[in-house]
């Protein structure tokens, strides 16, 4: 994990997780949108936009990143329903692909061996 997070000190200042508030995945938000935005501009702009509804990073089993939606059944802080969520969701089936390879690469950069 300590290479990938590093990686966050090389790639600059040039984009930034907008939910810096929600610290436990940040540094992997902004390295996931660092790849989406060197990949395609409208990915970067709809998970810019899932992200500030309080979509997560989270770690399967697997070991494998995947996207998920913190709930807040007000709405103010987060998704306000799983439902919403997966409606949304629909969005990003155009790139449904670009992403699964965000998220492997993200995922095997995780696994790299310190050293």
């Amino acid at each position: 994990m300590s290479k990938l997070l590093d990686a966050v000190d090389e790639i600059g200042e040039k984009i930034k997780d907008p939910r810096e508030d929600l610290k436990q995945d940040s540094k992997l938000w902004f390295i996931l949108l660092q790849k989406a935005y060197a990949k395609n501009h409208d990915l970067y702009c709809e998970l810019c936009g899932f992200r500030c509804m309080g979509t997560r990073l989270k770690k399967t089993t697997k070991g494998r990143y995947v996207l998920r939606p913190d709930i807040d059944p007000t709405g103010k802080l987060a998704w306000k329903s799983q439902e919403d969520y997966d409606q949304a969701k629909q969005r990003l089936q155009p790139y449904s692909s670009q992403i699964a390879k965000i998220l492997e690469e993200l995922s095997e950069e995780d696994k790299e061996p310190e050293g």
